[in-house]
């Protein structure tokens, strides 16, 4: 589910960084009119800049969607030809580097460069209205800022291009699961799993592109990227830690390893984590859960697609569980782990 609108968002990247080549957002020098631009491209109101097929019950947005089609097969051409972690390889180590090359992009270029630099251009009070709306200041106050540097061209084309391979890179490692089991357990060759998977999120990601104005991709996000994160997160600490079991966890975790986990992460993983997300579940569920549960404060007219989106994130968790149990009747599963 997360993959399905973060490949959208991740297309938007993509199309960033052409339009900062050839200068398609240049000229546009107030802030209103580059957040014109960007609806525009999304589908939110029609016409603009970019063509689009608008009607009352959805706005197909051609440049978006090609480029959201263009990096689903970008992605699947990857999730083709990437390789996984031998048996023993360092995982302790790889999962150190992987971290820190995520934060790195996250915090030191989005946090620690974009909102300083933000500030700088537009003031502290512009910059937290901008903060508070999720895709303006990437996307509307950073292609303003670029239009006033030298080679703004040039590093426009960069940042968002940067961003666009923290995203794929992000993506494919998202799919890697879903293509490991279709291999290891559907018997899949890998080829025919990547066409699936990308099938499947360029599918689903149809509505998300389409209906985005009413709201579709932020229920997803919600309860997929936020509030399912936690819940995921709880779930894989509680498999990994106790039902998997501590020690042979741990023994996995530091086989072949050239650095050794601390032995303080092993009482972290086992009780402090598992408690800590609950905590959060707990107190977030009853702030923020809730009222989106009820949809409160929501355009009315913006329920149906709400539901939609819900009835879609429903569809593929049952379809998951129903091929979970498949492979689990097989003796796929079963015999794995014998």
């Amino acid at each position: 589910m997360f993959a399905v609108w973060y490949n959208y968002i991740e297309s938007w990247t993509l199309a960033y960084s052409v339009f900062s080549v050839t200068g398609e957002y240049f000229g546009i020098h107030d802030f209103d009119g580059m957040r014109n631009f960007l609806q525009s491209f999304q589908g939110v109101q029609a016409g603009g800049h970019f063509s689009s097929i608008s009607n009352p019950l959805f706005v197909f947005p051609f440049t978006a969607m090609l480029c959201f089609l263009l990096t689903v097969g970008l992605n699947v051409w990857i999730l083709t030809y990437a390789s996984y972690l031998k048996p023993k390889d360092d995982l302790a180590l790889t999962g150190l580097t992987t971290s820190i090359t995520n934060e790195f992009a996250e915090v030191i270029l989005g946090g620690s460069l974009a909102i300083p630099i933000a500030v700088a251009f537009f003031g502290l009070a512009k910059t937290e209205e901008i903060a508070r709306a999720a895709f303006d200041l990437p996307f509307a106050a950073m292609p303003m800022i670029f239009q006033k540097l030298p080679l703004g061209r040039l590093f426009g084309m960069m940042w968002f291009s940067l961003l666009f391979f923290a995203g794929i890179t992000s993506s494919v490692a998202l799919c890697s699961p879903a293509m490991a089991f279709l291999q290891g357990q559907m018997k899949m060759q890998r080829q025919k799993a990547a066409l699936v998977v990308g099938a499947v999120l360029s599918l689903c990601g149809l509505p998300v592109a389409l209906f985005f104005a009413h709201g579709f991709l932020n229920e997803m996000n919600f309860w997929s990227g936020t509030f399912g994160l936690v819940v995921f997160a709880l779930v894989e600490v509680i498999l990994f830690a106790w039902l998997f079991g501590m020690e042979r966890a741990w023994q996995e975790i530091n086989l072949g390893a050239d650095i050794r986990l601390p032995l303080v992460f092993k009482f972290i993983i086992q009780f402090v984590s598992p408690i800590y997300l609950i905590v959060l579940l707990l107190f977030w569920g009853i702030q923020q859960g809730v009222p989106t549960l009820l949809m409160t404060g929501q355009n009315s007219a913006d329920v149906p697609y709400l539901w939609a989106a819900r009835v879609m994130m429903a569809g593929l968790i049952i379809a998951s569980v129903w091929l979970v149990a498949r492979a689990y009747k097989r003796g796929t599963i079963r015999h794995e782990y014998r």
